[in-house]
């Protein structure tokens, strides 16, 4: 086993730990991180990428992406990250303040500028998040897919949980990722967070 891959093990363990059970420590950091919690509602599911980006990439290189937080991207059992059909991806934007609108109509606007043919709806609103799906097809340079994406602001940054599918979601089962989406909550210390 190379370093790299005893370190993206590492990662992994941790990750695994902050954000999907939702403990909210982080390794050597006295003070508990918020982490996301939600159901995934298959088993069949795995880790494919994880990455927390107030290290170094594997333990040498600086780590993409800017700022401070992390990712971690399941995948199913049988597919590769590299070519993925469903994937879920949890994020922590560590510091970032921003309200989930404003940061969802940024997105809008940058996936609008790529793709003009974007298709984007907003499913819900509250105080302290926003749901909504958007699609892309014949894109350049992107495969045709569907995401759902829940933004959820907490005390210590802005929290993003997301189920894409290529090239759409079908019908019989979006309901169930609508729900998964819609179900995550900002936790910290096991404790569902009361964002102030």
């Amino acid at each position: 086993m190379t370093r790299a891959e005893r370190y993206i093990g590492n990662v992994l363990a941790r990750m695994l730990v902050l954000v999907v059970l939702g403990l909210g420590v982080a390794p050597g950091c006295a003070t508990p991180l918020e982490t996301t919690g939600m159901q995934i509602p298959e088993s069949n599911w795995r880790v494919g990428f994880a990455h927390d980006f107030n290290r170094k990439l594997f333990g040498f290189l600086p780590g993409p992406g800017y700022g401070q937080g992390t990712i971690v991207e399941f995948i199913r059992e049988n597919e590769h990250i590299e070519r993925w059909t469903r994937l879920i991806t949890i994020q922590f934007f560590e510091g970032v303040m921003e309200a989930p609108e404003d940061y969802a109509e940024r997105a809008r606007a940058d996936l609008a500028g790529l793709c003009p043919d974007l298709v984007w709806k907003v499913l819900s609103e509250q105080p302290n998040s926003v749901t909504y799906v958007w699609s892309i097809s014949g894109c350049s340079n992107q495969d045709d897919q569907e995401e759902i994406v829940r933004l959820l602001r907490g005390n210590d940054g802005l929290h993003r949980v997301a189920f894409t599918q290529k090239p759409t979601i079908s019908n019989l089962s979006r309901s169930k990722w609508v729900d998964m989406i819609e179900g995550a909550k900002v936790m910290k210390d096991g404790e569902e967070v009361q964002v102030n």
